[in-house]
Parts: structure tokens; sequence; C-alpha cells
């Protein structure tokens, strides 16, 4: 009796957040981040890298513009393989020159990055039914994501050089230790679950204005990780198929060339 109350209220939940997502406009957000997120895509990259580049730079002089470009459009590709190589090409000797994006150029990039930062900041609004905050507020907020990303992405490319040169030193225990790591289900499934459901108990403890437990909390994060693993399942097999629906990314991808020729 208990196990089918439990069904009951998680599928009463389940309808009621479908309800919650048409009333609130979720499905125009939806639209317009991933709008945004198109026109922001090449801007927030340039800018990524920009900010990688100066913070390793920064701590160690004579960085490889080129290795972190190779480094980058090989992650890229691994989520976005439909964009053309030609394409990548050209963006990648684009960002082999970023110095002469100049000051002018580079705040003009942080301003157009910020639109699907935006975006997602007023949908959050509205769905934990949050205060609106001044514009210069939110674009403040929005460039420093931006720029946080850029400082997080040039720690991760430090980390992995260094975890790089210990797999090439040959030492029995560091190889021992790091094996581990390669291939791992931990690493692979169990500890993204893990991150995504305290990222999100946290935020949504911090954002929602209406102050509640972190036992309440957490079960909406148990929630809320389900589908957020069930929806990175479905991109990936979506992106698997993704080379039946070339006319459709061909229209995306004559948007994105024309953004890369604006700001190149």
């Amino acid at each position: 009796m208990r196990v089918i109350r439990n069904i009951y209220e998680a599928l009463k939940l389940f309808f009621k957040s479908i309800v919650d997502l048409i009333r609130d406009n979720g499905m125009v957000y939806a639209a317009a981040t991933s709008f945004y997120f198109l026109v922001s895509f090449f801007p927030v990259i340039l800018i990524i890298v920009y900010v990688s580049v100066s913070t390793l730079n920064f701590f160690y002089r004579g960085v490889n513009i080129s290795e972190i470009s190779m480094s980058l459009f090989k992650y890229i590709k691994e989520i976005l393989p439909f964009l053309p190589d030609t394409l990548v090409q050209e963006f990648t000797r684009i960002i082999r020159s970023y110095k002469s994006v100049g000051l002018a150029g580079l705040i003009t990039l942080l301003f157009s990055s910020t639109a699907a930062a935006e975006s997602l900041i007023q949908a959050a609004r509205t769905i934990f039914n949050s205060q609106k905050t001044h514009y210069v507020i939110t674009k403040i907020i929005t460039i420093a994501f931006v720029l946080g990303i850029g400082i997080l992405l040039a720690i991760f490319l430090a980390i992995t050089s260094f975890v790089s040169n210990l797999l090439a030193s040959n030492l029995p225990s560091v190889y021992k230790f790091l094996s581990i790591y390669k291939g791992s289900l931990l690493f692979s499934t169990i500890l993204p679950i893990i991150l995504i459901f305290i990222s999100y108990t946290v935020i949504t403890y911090l954002i929602v204005p209406v102050k509640a437990g972190f036992k309440k909390i957490g079960r909406v994060g148990i929630f809320f990780t389900f589908f957020f693993m069930l929806a990175k399942i479905l991109y990936g097999f979506y992106l698997k198929n993704i080379t039946k629906m070339t006319i459709f990314y061909g229209s995306i991808s004559a948007l994105v060339i024309l953004v890369l020729w604006v700001f190149y």
C-alpha cells in the first residue's frame, strides 16, 4: 500500500511539474534559451579561450595557444559533432590570433556572450518567483559567469596537463592510482550524479525565496537528478543519429556561420 502511495505521489508531482511548466511559459523560455545559445555560442567560446589563455599565461609564461585551441575543440566536436570541419578550422584560426581582438572587441564579445545566460536567469526568476534585479547587476552576474567558466577551464587544462605528465613519468604507484580513474564507473557515472545532486540542492537552497529544509529540497534533487541523467542519455542517442538530420542542421550551420562572420 505504501509503495502504491509513493508511486501516486511521484506521478502527481510529475504532472504538477508539467502544468507548472506550461503555466510559467517554460517552453517559451526553452526556445529562447536555445536561440540565444546559437547567437552566443561563438562569442562565449572566444571569451572562454581568451580568459583561459590569460589565466594560464599569468601563472605559466609562454602558453601555447595552439595546444589550448586543439584541446578545446576536441571537446566541442564531441559535444557538437554536426559542426562542419571547415567551420572548426576557421574558428581555430581566429582563436590563434586572439591578441588582435582588442579592448573594444573584448567588451563587445562580453556583452553579446551573455544572452543565453540572461535567458536562463529570467527563466529561474519565473520558476522560483524571485524579485527582479537591476539590468546592470544582471549583466555583471552573467559576465562573471562567463569569465568564471574561462578560469575553470584554465584550471581544468592545467590539471589535465599535470596528470598527463604524471602518466608519462612511468611511476608505478602514480600509474596504478590514475588507472583507477580511467574508465571507472565511479568517475563516469556515480560521481557526476553526486555532483549534479549536490549542485542542485545548494543552488536551490540559495535561490528559492521561500526557504525550505535540506531534506525537502533533497527529495526534489533526487527527482531532478534522475530526469537530468535521463535527458543526458537521450541527448547522447540523439547525437549518434545526428547525421540523419543534416537538412535541419544545415540552416543552423548557416546561422552559426553568419555569427562567426560578424565577429570575424
